[in-house]
């Protein structure tokens, strides 16, 4: 079964949340720009949503396994 490209844009997107490593590579914000214009995202603002997306992936505070926490009695 062949993807139809919205599809695999659909799923960029909604995996985006997901990405656990801070270092964007140089095409991101431009394949994400796309993929936000391609599900009906207005093309004027795509690309500096794009941007904003993955700066907030990039500087959002990282979960360190070897944290405790006083919630989960370790």
């Amino acid at each position: 079964m062949r993807r139809r490209p919205k599809e695999s844009t659909t799923r960029l997107l909604l995996l985006l949340p997901l990405l656990a490593d801070p270092a964007v590579p140089d095409g991101a914000p431009a394949r994400v720009g796309a993929a936000l214009a391609a599900v009906g995202a207005p093309e004027d603002t795509a690309a500096s949503t794009a941007e904003f997306l993955l700066a907030r992936l990039t500087s959002r505070a990282w979960h360190d396994p070897a944290w405790t926490s006083p919630l989960s009695g370790s």
